[in-house]
């Protein structure tokens, strides 16, 4: 049975891992994305456990007592009351547990859930003075928490000590009556301890299950929470490996958003990029900048309309596949548990330190990493070196540059990078383009962006304008100023235009020709 949970965990773990990931994405998800992880242990352990083997010796039970009876009808009687009180029991005390654990489930997540807030936000809750109300609200949601499996414990530890109390007070009634009857003649003694051995052995299944309900309860629930991840994210058919594509994009009418939903936050978007051009798209704060760039990395699906790379659409690549051919710096740089090498190159175990340090080299990041700690071997991540905002973001470009991507989105690159670093992003990004691949670089500021041939202005999720850079770049600047104290989307669009050639010649400055 160990071997049958092991092997269980090894044929399910990809599928439940990848439905994790998937269900991360789904802004209103049913349970925790890492439930669906643990899922898979709870049946592991369920199925090591005492419980499954006692349900293949429960079959038997009616067959002990059958031949307890053809000893003597008042043994078979006394035997079949006993179990079916010891049934009843045990399923009593099973829907008393299911009750008491469900009470139990709803305090423990949201204790884990400030554990988790506290954690991972530590330093502002430190700076912000707020330490000591966060660990008051911890103590009372754990408080809640110990209270309810003491309320649950209670329960099922009542259940399970009335039913063992009751199977050994049944074995000795059955010695008794046994005793009795040898007495009057009606059986011999080795039939009474074989009647007493034999009702031991039937109701031994049901003391087990009782006392392995807890795990069967929890691999139970796991069951079902799986069967609903993968009837909702069934196993996507295998797709065949495309070569490599052109770097090109296009857009037609396409509406895009997260997974889950049918809502979409961008709509009519249609726009295309040539290969070894540059897309800038601009707008507002929440006008869906973020969301374009997300559905052109395959992160989210695209709700409504085509959207291809290179002829293909991007629902008939394999995501890791088409993962390959992109690459993707979201807005706050996700650095993962391990060294800055296997993070720059997206932990593929067949990546050479020459592809790695090439990609360094490109996002001008080589010279930052050899002077951490241990260069390219220096562990990152949960609590190992921390490192900076715009040391984190320079690995996080030299992840999107390696492999040679036919696609690079950046989204917000520049936000935590220094003058030396917008050099190097700046560099980096005609570089790319002198290979022949497509950049989108999605931007508040348009001085980021004057370097891209075309731009896509999104105001309130709906595309405002699309065509050459300059002359959209020249065309908002000569938008009236609204009245004083009135600010629309449109000219918090065009201000941050007008202050572009001031910032241009700054950049200009900076950058060697």
């Amino acid at each position: 049975m160990a071997r049958a949970g092991v092997l269980v965990q090894d044929q399910l773990s990809e599928r439940a891992f990848r439905g994790a990931v998937t269900q991360a994405l789904t802004p209103a998800g049913g349970m925790r994305p890492s439930a669906a992880v643990r899922n898979l242990d709870d049946i592991q352990s369920a199925l090591s456990g005492p419980g499954p083997l006692a349900l293949f010796d429960l079959p038997w039970l009616p067959i002990y007592l059958l031949v307890i009876y053809t000893f003597h009808p008042l043994l078979g009687v006394l035997a079949t009351v006993g179990g079916v009180v010891i049934v009843l029991l045990a399923l009593l005390g099973q829907v008393a547990s299911r009750r008491s654990q469900a009470e139990m489930l709803e305090p423990s997540l949201a204790a884990a859930g400030v554990e988790q807030a506290a954690l991972r936000d530590a330093g502002v809750i430190r700076a912000l003075g707020m330490q000591g109300a966060f660990s008051d609200r911890w103590r009372v949601q754990k408080q809640e928490c110990q209270w309810a499996q003491l309320s649950h414990s209670a329960t099922s530890g009542a259940f399970r000590a009335t039913a063992k109390s009751f199977r050994l007070l049944l074995q000795s009634t059955i010695l008794a009556l046994g005793a009795y009857l040898v007495l009057q003649g009606g059986i011999t003694p080795g039939v009474m301890i074989v009647a007493s051995i034999m009702m031991g052995r039937a109701l031994a299944p049901v003391d087990q299950l009782t006392g392995s309900y807890g795990s069967l309860q929890k691999a139970r629930l796991a069951r079902q929470q799986l069967n609903a991840l993968f009837f909702e994210q069934p196993q996507p058919p295998e797709k065949p490996d495309l070569p490599r594509p052109l770097p090109s994009i296009k857009a037609a009418n396409l509406s895009v958003g997260p997974f889950g939903t049918s809502t979409p936050l961008v709509k009519g978007l249609n726009f295309s990029v040539r290969p070894g051009e540059a897309l800038g798209i601009i707008g507002p704060s929440g006008s869906g900048k973020s969301s374009i760039a997300k559905t052109l990395a395959g992160i989210w699906p695209t709700l409504t309309g085509e959207l291809r790379l290179g002829g293909a659409t991007f629902n008939q690549w394999d995501q890791d596949v088409f993962g390959r051919f992109v690459g993707y710096m979201p807005q706050q740089p996700s650095l993962f548990q391990g060294t800055v090498a296997e993070n720059i190159a997206r932990f593929d175990p067949e990546a050479t330190m020459a592809q790695v340090v090439a990609a360094a080299e490109l996002a001008g990041a080589h010279e930052m990493i050899l002077e951490l700690p241990r260069g390219y071997e220096t562990e990152i991540g949960h609590g190992a070196n921390e490192v900076s905002g715009g040391q984190a973001l320079r690995i996080s470009l030299a992840r999107a540059l390696f492999g040679d991507p036919v696609l690079v989105i950046l989204d917000e690159p520049n936000s935590f990078l220094d003058g030396q670093g917008e050099q190097a992003l700046f560099k980096a990004i005609r570089t790319v383009k002198e290979r022949g691949a497509t950049v989108v670089i999605v931007a508040h500021s348009p001085a980021i962006i004057l370097d891209c041939e075309t731009t896509l202005v999104i105001v309130d999720g709906y595309q405002q304008e699309f065509g050459p850079t300059k002359e959209i770049v020249a065309r908002n600047t000569r938008v009236p100023t609204p009245p004083e104290g009135q600010i629309t989307a449109a000219s918090s669009v065009s201000s941050g235009m007008e202050k572009a050639p001031k910032e241009r010649r700054e950049l200009e400055e900076e950058i060697p020709a």
